[in-house]
């Protein structure tokens, strides 16, 4: 894989690019109409001070945008910084169009935008190029590393390693003869499956049912299936902007939970390290038990609280409980930018019976057991 930058765009090397593979953008069938995104995330610090980085880059601020009027409590409380990159051009051809959006909280997300014309077979295949064949965390690494350098000034506490995340979004605004959402599921509903899961074979029943179930319509003509690695919407531009920045937030705040959840890990750790030293004196055997049983109940209420909030609201809500045996394709080779499963907290912890998150003993009247994150 190669990256050459010319004058105004970047020119990138794919693996396992048949040469035989047409632009999708040239297809002769247009049946469908719209465009490919690609998100790429990194938590790269603990803060973007956005009004510094706008003085520096000259970029400009990015507004939530609704398809209707929306409540003025319903929008960014400090908007993202978005600068325009130099387009990304593929070794198949693939012209990528190409952003960068800055949080406040010290994450950077990596747009590629492909606009798409064809047919569904091309949108399959498509997909499964993408997700599994070609490397987006690379490029966007690039592109992030050259950027910190002179961003440096405005951000605070920069990490040596960086958590990222990836997701893609399909978004399809116009497909020949309007069908409604329910029509489009009848006809498609396998493709729109093998598209949200990026596999160029057909999905069994059952995994096509489990797909669907998180499946949204607020009118007949619109559609979004979301899942925990990509989503497909069919929309106008102007709804799927909104289910987009939704979905792109969700998953900057996916890595920040990522980011606080090895933190307490490594927390909890040295204070067991402090403990099974025995560095409290003649009172270490009073106090140790006492102070072991608050840490244990500690570490499964944050269990709990990260099980319920963190993971399981969402995977319930897309109908996932546990996918991990499909995050590669069997008998491939578990690549290195793909997302993985992790363990919670460094180590799996069954919760004991009887134990409930927020249940710590205590009688204060502020405490609030079902808070949702």
């Amino acid at each position: 894989m190669g990256t050459v930058e010319t004058a105004n765009s970047i020119v990138a090397g794919t693996a396992s690019v048949p040469a035989s593979v047409p632009s999708v953008v040239t297809t002769q069938n247009k049946a469908l109409q719209g465009s490919v995104l690609v998100l790429i995330q990194f938590d790269v610090c603990e803060e973007i001070k956005l009004d510094a980085l706008r003085d520096i880059f000259g970029a400009r601020r990015q507004e939530a945008s609704f398809k209707h009027p929306a409540p003025g409590y319903v929008r960014f409380q400090r908007a993202p910084v978005v600068e325009p990159v130099e387009p990304l051009i593929l070794e198949s051809g693939e012209r990528l169009d190409v952003q960068i959006k800055y949080y406040d909280y010290g994450v950077l997300s990596v747009v590629f935008e492909l606009p798409f014309s064809g047919d569904w077979d091309r949108l399959v295949q498509l997909a499964g190029r993408w997700v599994w064949d070609t490397d987006f965390t690379s490029f966007a690494q690039k592109i992030v590393k050259q950027k910190i350098e002179r961003a440096r000034p405005a951000l605070v506490k920069l990490y040596d390693s960086w958590l990222h995340e990836d997701y893609f979004v399909f978004h399809v605004r116009e497909i020949a003869g309007n069908p409604s959402a329910a029509e489009l599921l009848a006809a498609q509903g396998g493709r729109i499956a093998q598209i949200v899961r990026g596999e160029n074979v057909p999905l069994s029943d059952g995994e096509q049912q489990e797909i669907m179930q998180s499946k949204i319509s607020y009118y007949p003509n619109d559609l979004a299936v979301i899942s925990w690695n990509g989503a497909f919407l069919y929309d106008s531009d102007a709804g799927a902007e909104t289910v987009m920045q939704l979905l792109e937030y969700a998953n900057s705040q996916l890595l920040e939970f990522r980011h606080y959840d090895e933190l307490l890990t490594r927390e909890l750790q040295s204070v067991y390290d402090f403990m099974d030293q025995g560095s409290m004196g003649i009172m270490a055997p009073a106090y140790r038990p006492a102070r072991r049983g608050r840490t244990h109940r500690a570490r499964r209420q944050r269990h709990q609280i990260s099980q319920r909030h963190v993971l399981r609201a969402p995977l319930q809500s897309c109908g996932i409980e546990d996918r991990s045996h499909r995050l590669q394709r069997s008998g491939q080779p578990k690549g290195s930018h793909r997302r993985r499963t992790l363990p919670l907290h460094g180590r799996p912890i069954p919760p004991e019976p009887g134990v409930r998150a927020g249940a710590d003993g205590g009688d204060h009247p502020d405490h609030r057991s079902d808070l949702a994150v």
